[in-house]
């Protein structure tokens, strides 16, 4: 998990004011921004978490010293940084807004706008998105694939692919292929649909009954596949930053309440999880009203300005 060094600022190296930026780019800047998309690429590979600015500066600051440049300014990087992260990857490192930030953003202004990366000292978090369209098609065949396959590890109703022992290699024969992400992602769209279900505020326990009903164990057995319980599961999407939990005290004892979380907002637009919302709650088309569409909607985007 990111670290958030607030109480530590980073070096005087790093500047974080913003000043107009020239046609060409520095030299010196274009090999410390290189060697920071290395540093996001790792991080994000080992961590997957949003991106603390502290510690971006902080490192940026290690790689001046390091490749002794002198002073650049934060905003000048952050620039040259997304450049080459959308030029060769196809990524977008976006800020993402504050909680009154997003308060304010009522003038139908994208969130793309709002986090651009002209004006990124407004930010304290980001988060790397990837910007390419899928592939419909691809996308089709590795998921009929990798279905196919799951289902052929099916055996009397139970997944037995964890008892099978298969060849050390990876081959697209012995194996689903990312299956335990597809499997996270897919139970991350679950989760996010019961909360904003119930308007972005759901206790525990009806998020933990909730899951039961789609065949998710809550008793502390490991889900498969994953190998680890519901509870780690939820954990894990905090610290991704897909869900916020808060503490309420009432009367002696303590409740949790499930919210979204910062990359939930980030990553999925509004269109596509009212979509995703009517089928996973097996809404059919001659049933969804124009007031119930309207509805799912409105309790997505009021959930989306009021994300912490």
């Amino acid at each position: 998990m990111v670290q958030n060094n607030t109480n530590r600022e980073p070096s005087n190296d790093v500047e974080d004011s913003e000043g107009s930026s020239n046609s060409s780019v520095n030299p010196s800047v274009s090999k410390i921004s290189a060697r920071a998309v290395r540093f996001i690429l790792s991080l994000v590979e080992t961590q997957n978490s949003i991106i603390n600015k502290i510690r971006l500066q902080k490192s940026i600051s290690q790689f001046i010293k390091q490749e002794d440049t002198g002073k650049v300014r934060f905003d000048e990087v952050f620039r040259e940084i997304n450049k080459i992260l959308w030029e060769i990857y196809g990524y977008e490192l976006r800020g993402i807004p504050a909680k009154n930030e997003n308060e304010d953003n009522q003038s139908g202004v994208s969130e793309t706008q709002i986090a651009s990366s002209s004006n990124s000292s407004k930010y304290q978090n980001f988060i790397l998105l990837n910007k390419l369209k899928s592939l419909d098609s691809i996308e089709e065949l590795r998921f009929e694939h990798g279905n196919d396959m799951y289902m052929d590890l099916i055996e009397d109703g139970s997944y037995r692919g964890d008892e099978i022992e298969g060849g050390t290699e990876y081959t697209i024969s012995n194996s689903i292929g990312d299956e335990i992400e597809y499997v996270f992602k897919g139970i991350v769209l679950i989760v996010i649909s019961c909360i904003l279900f119930e308007k972005n505020s759901i206790l525990d326990s009806e998020l933990l009954n909730r899951l039961q009903g789609f065949g998710i164990p809550i008793d502390g057995t490991k889900i498969p596949i994953l190998k680890y319980n519901v509870d780690e599961l939820l954990k894990k999407m905090e610290r991704r930053g897909y869900v916020s939990k808060i503490e309420e005290q009432s009367g002696s004892s303590k409740i949790l309440i499930y919210m979204i979380g910062k990359r939930t907002m980030m990553e999925f637009d509004v269109e596509s999880l009212a979509k995703f919302i009517q089928k996973i709650f097996n809404i059919e088309d001659e049933q969804l009203t124009q007031e119930l569409e309207d509805n799912i909607k409105n309790s997505i985007g009021n959930a989306y300005k009021s994300a912490i």
